[in-house]
């Protein structure tokens, strides 16, 4: 017999289909590592830095400004609450566009041994693999409609966690109690600001609405008084352009809203109030959970005026 020839026949099936069993086992590994690191802290309940300093908490007491790579990988974690625990260094790196020692470094940065004890923090205030939401793939007959309700209804379920009814309530008596009321907003934010200015407007609050940006936005802001307030309405990256803005209106002593969907203003702010409403995995259902917002802070306006004309009878 020619072994030569009968080699190949022979072995070239085996070694692909050990190849193919070892992809195979590759993923599952992938899959249970991640469901482990889960159970491990739902057994114990124990956050890796004490149960008092969740990653919220450390993230808000990071030294120093987050650089934009930080704010990236920030983004990505606050995004995702169920799934971040399952991204290993190498995978939440391609996500947030960052390298992979970069996000080995922020997680030291906030306090903890490295990325894997950041991990487990991550798991032990998610909700456990079997609530995991599982992704629709592209080429699915899952229709545009039910895509978008299904990222709508997702956002809409986490609002509670980010936006606290004491900082809506806030930020609504700041607004009553100012002389003037200023609404900014530009781009496709300009509605909400529409929006929220003829809410109010039916309240008898007037208020001036600023659509400009870079130099005539700081024309426009520069009548503005330490007595008013100013309510920005931010989308994705819109912050940046009205940072240096937000620094003068504080040290002048204006009070300063925000209503953004970039959880992370929320957890180092520098405005007063900061209303940051999360954005599904889908990045679908930021305008509907903003105009919510918008809803809830002219009920509370509401809520406050009757409750001053009580006392005041």
């Amino acid at each position: 017999m020619n072994l030569q020839l009968f080699a190949p026949k022979v072995w070239g099936p085996v070694c692909r289909h050990f190849l193919h069993v070892a992809d195979i086992m590759q993923e599952i590994c992938i899959s249970v590592k991640g469901y482990i690191v889960m159970w491990l802290c739902r057994r114990s309940r124990q956050s890796p830095r004490g149960a008092e300093m969740g990653f919220r908490e450390a993230l808000s007491k990071a030294p120093g400004n987050l650089t934009s790579a930080e704010r990236r990988i920030s983004e990505v974690l606050l995004g995702d609450r169920r799934g971040a625990p399952l991204y290993t260094a190498a995978q939440l790196a391609e996500v947030a566009n960052v390298h992979e020692s970069t996000v080995v470094r922020f997680a030291q940065k906030l306090g903890y041994a490295g990325y894997l004890a950041l991990r487990l923090e991550l798991a032990s205030d998610s909700m456990g693999p079997a609530n995991l939401r599982i992704k629709t793939q592209p080429g699915s007959d899952e229709s545009s409609l039910y895509r978008v309700l299904r990222g709508q209804i997702e956002v809409l379920e986490k609002v509670i966690d980010h936006v606290p009814q004491t900082s809506i309530d806030g930020a609504m008596k700041a607004l009553l109690d100012a002389d003037r009321v200023f609404l900014a907003a530009n781009g496709l934010a300009g509605p909400l600001a529409d929006f929220f200015a003829r809410k109010i407007a039916l309240l008898g609050i007037p208020s001036t609405v600023i659509h400009q940006t870079g130099a005539e936005l700081g024309h426009q802001l520069a009548t503005v008084r330490p007595q008013d307030i100013v309510v920005f309405f931010l989308l994705s990256t819109e912050y940046e352009s009205i940072k240096p803005f937000e620094s003068v209106l504080i040290d002048q002593g204006t009070t300063v809203v925000f209503v953004t969907d970039q959880p992370i203003l929320a957890l180092q702010p520098q405005a007063q109030f900061v209303l940051a409403v999360p954005r599904s995995e889908l990045k679908h259902g930021v305008f509907v959970v903003l105009a919510t917002i918008g809803y809830a802070m002219d009920y509370s306006l509401m809520q406050q005026l009757a409750a001053r004309a009580e006392s005041d009878d």
